[in-house]
């Protein structure tokens, strides 16, 4: 799937309808949407998005803040490591721009572990 596609999808995920999709999405012409609703991929695309499988950003940085906040488990129910939560954190942290832009004025990510004393 192209770029192109992959945003036409989104917006009509988001409830554009396809004609709407496709110009924002940066097609032009009159049969783009009708040409896009028709291809096996973004028809395929949207089964997965409407089942809540599609795999987006939107969906990896809410997944990464689940597990970051302790809401997440395992595919058997387990509640993950903490492990898994720090590396959350900090990829959340990188994706977020907080390396870059610093926290609290010194520019540094402090992870403070909730040990429960």
């Amino acid at each position: 799937m192209t770029n192109l596609q992959g945003k036409f999808v989104e917006l009509v995920l988001q409830g554009l309808d396809p004609k709407e999709a496709a110009r924002q999405a940066g097609y032009r012409g009159r049969s783009a949407p009708w040409r896009l609703m028709a291809d096996p991929e973004v028809i395929a695309a949207l089964k997965l998005g409407r089942e809540g499988k599609l795999v987006s950003s939107e969906n990896v940085l809410l997944e990464l803040g689940r597990i970051a906040m302790g809401e997440a488990s395992d595919e058997n129910g387990a509640a993950l490591k903490m492990g898994s939560k720090l590396r959350a954190l900090e990829v959340l942290a990188k994706v977020l721009g907080m390396y870059d832009r610093g926290v609290g004025g010194d520019g540094e990510v402090v992870i403070v572990e909730d040990v429960g004393m």
